[in-house]
This record gives C-alpha cells, structure tokens and sequence, in this order.
C-alpha cells in the first residue's frame, strides 16, 4: 500500500513540476509585453515626457498677464529727514535747515498689473518649449525600442543556451549508454579498460560543458528578468523551442533619426527666437492702491488716500555686445552639424539593412544545411557504434564520430545566433522594431 501511496505522489509531484513550468513558461512576445509594461528605462523617459510638458507650460506663462499684490507696512522710529534751503523762506541763501516728514504710521495696500502686448522674443520661446515635448516623445520611442532589441537578444540568447543544454543532455545520454555497453563487453574480455575510460572520460568533459551551458543559460534568463522589470527571485523559463521573427515589409525610421529630425527642428525655432531678440519689446502696465498715514498719541488720526495709474512701456534693443550675432552664427553651425549627423545616420542605416538582408539569406541557409549535418553526423554516429559492436570500428572511431555530431550542432547554433541578430539588425535599421512586439 505504501510503495502505491509513494508512487501516486511521485506522479502528482511530475505533474505539479510541469504545470509550474508551464505557468512561468513565457514567449518572446510575452517578455516584451511585459518589458515595455514594466521597464524603469521607460518609466524615466515617460517621466520626462511629462515634465517637458511642465517646462512648455511654464514658457508659456511668458507671454500671458501678470497680477500682484502688495502690503507695505511700516513703524517709523525716526522720520525721513530732508534738508531745506533756507531762502526759500526767507533766510540766507546757502543756508539749509532740517525737516523731518512723514508719520510713524504708514500703510501701503496696491494691485499692480502687467502684459506684454509685443514681445517677440518671448513667444519665440513658447515656440522652442512647445517642441520640447515632442522630442521627449520620441526619446521615450528610442527607449522602447532599445528595450525590444535588447530583451529580443537576451531572450535568444537564453533559447540557444537551452538548445545547447539539450543537445549536450543528449550525447551524455549517448555517453553513458556506450560506456555501459562497453562495460559489458569488457566484463565478457571483449573490450579493453582503456575504451571504459576513454569514454567516460569524453562524458565527463560533455558534463563541464554542460555546467557551463546551464550557467549560461541562467545568466541570460536573469539579464531578461532585469529588462522586463522582474525580481531576480521570480522563476521565468525560456524554451529551447527558437521563435521566429516575422520580418514586416517596407520601413519605418528608426527614433534616432527622428530625433535628429526634431533637433533640427528645434534649432530652427531656438534661431528664430534668437533673431526675435533684436525686436522692440511693448507692455502695458496698471496700478491701483491705497497709501494710508497715520500717527499715535495726541491729536492721532490715520488717513487714507487712493493712487492709481496706467502705462504703457517700450523698450528697443539698440546694442547688445554682439550676442545676437553670436547665438546665430551658433544655430547656424550647429544646424549644419546635426544635418550632417542625419546624413550620416541615414546612411549608415541603410548600410546596416542591406548588410542585415545579405546576412538573413545566407544564415538561413547556412542553418539548414547544418541541421542536415547534425541528422547525418547522428545517423554516423549510431553506425559507428553499431560497427563497435561487430569488430569493424574502433573507440577512436567512435569518439570521432560523437565529435563530428557535437561539432555539427555547435555550428548549427551558431549560425541560428546570426541570424537572429541579423533579423533584430534588420528591424532595428528598418525603424520596425516596435512593430515585433505583436
């Protein structure tokens, strides 16, 4: 009864292990689903999204009215003095005799106004602060897609490690049942010692490998888990099942080239708003108030009188030092800069699509003809081992021939990491990098 009872909790334990697996089980698209859900990288760009937004609003407040108001108290403990001339009295001239005026008591109460009815310079800036936000946009654009392209990678990174996990298991399986083998035949005198340890030794080298591999493996899948936002305790499985990627036809632009785009178009509004500094600048202005006087002690009192007015303020640039001038010459140069960084960018990213395209064609072919290598090499290895058997082929024939197969499944791996950094190059210099996460 207890040997069923084990059993049955055996089973129950390989089926929990699977469904666990299964449940932390995620495809490509799901990681970057998750990354651009989840990704700090982003979260900082979209925050300056935000605060660029901020920084356009606060320009913005340049141009619009501006209202104050003020309260002025004070206690006098001396008074103002002013020197008179005495000949305005009727004494000598030359003479001068002080005064004290004012009270103690004095109490200012206004409401100023102002609003800039032409000024140029200002609404240039609107202009420059309202861009600021769109290129924010775009940065954000660019981190997405730098976060695609790097979970992608980490994520293929991760399948070729499992596929060559898998591959290793199987030859040390191979391994372990040639050694066997070989131990029956030299416990029947028919195979030497030295054959049981050359083989195992060739297992265990399999074996290092295979610690490495597993290593590997981890390291990715952990580098994946950082991308997507994940703890490095969460559980995250990658098949060794390789995703395909589905090539989209035609061609976006990269973020990068956007960027530059809007740099420039930046520029262009930062040389106007320069240009608009040399234009005159008009406001009008207004106040209203109460001035209040007043005194303690005898004969107190306290007075209040009305004061306002309106008015109109004009100022023209006339001479600046040469600093209009300089700030052009400085747009000027750094427009031509930037267009050439275009340029540039433009071409290097049709370089890398062309380059990419000639690399997709070749690998693709390249992993099909080694994965008909691995399914001979394998067909060769089982008959070398069957050769053992009957006396015709040697150990040394058979270690060749497992080295051919491992050797045949390293360069298939091999050519399916090129060519997936060829397909992710393709999509990055195409500007369709976004468009692999559906």
């Amino acid at each position: 009864m207890k040997k069923y009872i084990l059993l049955l909790l055996t089973f129950w334990l390989i089926g929990t292990g699977r469904t666990f697996a299964q449940n932390n089980t995620k495809t490509l698209s799901e990681c970057l689903q998750i990354a651009l859900d989840s990704n700090l990288a982003i979260a900082v760009a979209q925050e300056g999204v935000a605060f660029s937004h901020e920084k356009s609003r606060e320009a913005s407040s340049g141009i619009r009215p501006k209202v104050f108001a003020a309260f002025d108290y004070r206690l006098y403990g001396n008074l103002p003095t002013q020197l008179l001339p005495a000949d305005a009295f009727g004494g000598p001239s030359g003479v001068y005799k002080e005064a004290e005026f004012g009270v103690p008591h004095v109490l200012n109460l206004n409401v100023q106004a102002s609003y800039p009815v032409y000024n140029p310079a200002a609404r240039a800036a609107v202009s420059v602060a309202r861009l600021a936000p769109l290129s924010a946009e775009l940065q954000v654009q660019k981190t997405r897609e730098e976060t695609v392209f790097a979970v992608s990678a980490s994520y293929y990174q991760a399948q070729i490690a499992a596929n060559q996990v898998v591959f290793l298991e199987g030859n040390i399986r191979s391994l372990s049942r040639l050694a066997e083998n070989m131990r029956l035949l030299k416990e029947q005198l028919l195979a030497k010692g030295t054959d049981v340890d050359k083989i195992v030794l060739q297992r265990d080298l399999l074996l290092a490998q295979l610690t490495a591999a597993q290593a590997g493996y981890e390291q990715a899948v952990n580098a994946l888990k950082f991308q997507m936002g994940w703890s490095p305790e969460s559980v995250l499985v990658v098949p060794a099942e390789p995703d395909s990627i589905a090539i989209s036809a035609g061609s976006g632009a990269p973020a990068d080239l956007l960027l530059l785009q809007q740099q420039q178009q930046t520029i262009r509004a930062e040389t106007k708003a320069a240009r608009a500094a040399r234009l005159p600048v008009v406001s009008l202005y207004g106040f209203y108030g109460y001035n209040g006087f007043g005194k303690a002690g005898d004969n107190s009192f306290f007075k209040e009188f009305p004061l306002s007015y309106i008015g109109m303020q004009a100022s023209v640039p006339i001479y600046d030092g040469g600093l209009t001038r300089s700030k052009l010459n400085q747009k000027a140069i750094e427009q031509k800069r930037v267009s050439q960084q275009e340029q540039l960018l433009r071409e290097k990213y049709d370089l890398d699509l062309r380059n990419a395209e000639i690399n997709i064609r070749t690998n693709r072919q390249v992993l099909v003809a080694q994965d008909g290598n691995i399914r001979l090499a394998e067909r060769l290895f089982d008959q070398t081992q069957t050769q053992l058997r009957e006396g015709v082929a040697t150990i040394a024939d058979v270690l060749q021939a497992e080295n051919t197969v491992r050797e045949a499944q390293n360069n298939y791996l091999s050519a399916l990491v090129k060519l997936r950094i060829s397909e992710l190059e393709r999509l990055r210099a195409a500007g369709l990098l976004l468009n692999h996460t559906h």
